[in-house]
């Protein structure tokens, strides 16, 4: 890991070479901790930086069957009218 706030780019391209789903998770949680943002942002990030077409495949698949447990996707909030 890098210094937190310096060199992320590295810490992505660490991640996103990641072929383990379980340590690309861990990876994922570790830096969306580091950065303030959702684990689904740093998967983002990640497929964006990769660099070969496995490994585009490879954490496109990990984001849709994260996205089917629907675990890190925000819930729309329920408003009550006032009458």
């Amino acid at each position: 890991m890098t210094i937190s706030g310096f060199n992320m780019g590295g810490d992505l391209d660490d991640c996103t070479r990641e072929t383990d789903k379980t340590k690309f998770l861990a990876s994922a949680k570790k830096l969306a901790a580091q950065r303030n943002v959702s684990e689904r942002t740093i998967m983002l990030w990640c497929y964006n930086r990769a660099d070969s077409p496995e490994s585009l495949d490879r954490i496109k698949t990990w984001i849709q069957e994260e996205d089917e447990t629907g675990k890190g996707l925000m819930s729309l909030p329920e408003y009550e009218m006032a009458e």
